[in-house]
């Protein structure tokens, strides 16, 4: 391997969301949302780029991702900010569930390593995946996340 360019594989957790509803009824905001929890596993290719005392990080590759836990919840926001939060179902993955249990995508990462070794980046992962069980709602999902992170290498 050169010294400017790396192989990073990596197993990571990965929680996500998203709201689908978002509405008033009466005196009453209703709200709908979704949060999973999935382990993935990405491969990125990454270039490495000196910066006097620093390093830009630059790459790229595939990941899957395997449905851990989901969960679907109502919330109901009163005129006056009280608020009740009602979970609506767990859900299991799988084809004949909410959420297939399998997403395939790639990433985009970026970030700078400092001379110490401590790492900020930041990364987009593109779910290529049409990931919507029979039991959802609409026909075409696909995860689409941002993360950024800190750590530090040795």
């Amino acid at each position: 391997m050169s010294p400017n360019f790396a192989i990073q594989p990596g197993l990571s957790l990965q929680g996500k969301g998203a709201k689908f509803a978002d509405y008033k009824v009466g005196s009453n905001r209703l709200e709908v949302t979704q949060n999973t929890m999935w382990l993935e596993v990405p491969v990125n290719f990454v270039g490495k780029l000196p910066l006097g005392g620093a390093e830009l990080q630059l790459g790229a590759g595939p990941y899957v991702g395997f449905g851990l836990s989901g969960k679907n919840k109502f919330n109901r926001i009163g005129d006056n900010g009280d608020g009740s939060s009602t979970t609506l179902n767990e859900f299991k993955f799988g084809k004949d569930e909410t959420l297939k249990g399998v997403d395939f995508g790639a990433n985009i990462t970026a970030g700078v390593k400092l001379a110490g070794g401590f790492l900020i980046n930041a990364n987009y992962g593109l779910g290529l995946t049409n990931i919507a069980g029979d039991k959802f709602p609409s026909n075409d999902v696909k995860n689409r996340v941002l993360s950024f992170g800190i750590g530090f290498e040795f």
